[in-house]
């Protein structure tokens, strides 16, 4: 499949099977996949938090303009950025040098 087909046929899924299993191996497996994707500097700035727990996704859904997916799903997934996992020369230096840099030449 390349990516056009990939495009064309992904699609949203809003409604969930709340009883149904989705096992350890399986998360683990979309969870390797998902760090497969690319980043900037490959890094993977990013953690993850796998909700299963009704009273969590309760929490989770007062926070996401009540949507009921997030309880129904069986698993709800929390994506949060790992805002330190910059380049390893350190992202605030580079940024200031790009600044001097655009300054000093008068380009934007």
């Amino acid at each position: 499949m390349n990516y056009k087909e990939i495009t064309e046929k992904r699609r949203a899924i809003n409604l969930f099977d709340p009883d149904r299993n989705v096992t350890n191996e399986l998360l683990s497996e979309m969870i390797d996949l998902a760090a497969r994707a690319p980043s900037s500097f490959n890094l993977q700035p990013w953690n993850l938090m796998v909700l299963r727990d009704t009273a969590a996704k309760e929490k989770l859904k007062a926070l996401a303009w009540d949507q009921p997916k997030v309880v129904e799903a069986p698993v709800t997934f929390i994506v949060l950025a790992d805002m330190a996992g910059g380049p390893p020369h350190g992202g605030k230096k580079l940024a200031g040098n790009v600044e001097q840099r655009s300054h000093g030449t008068g380009s934007a």
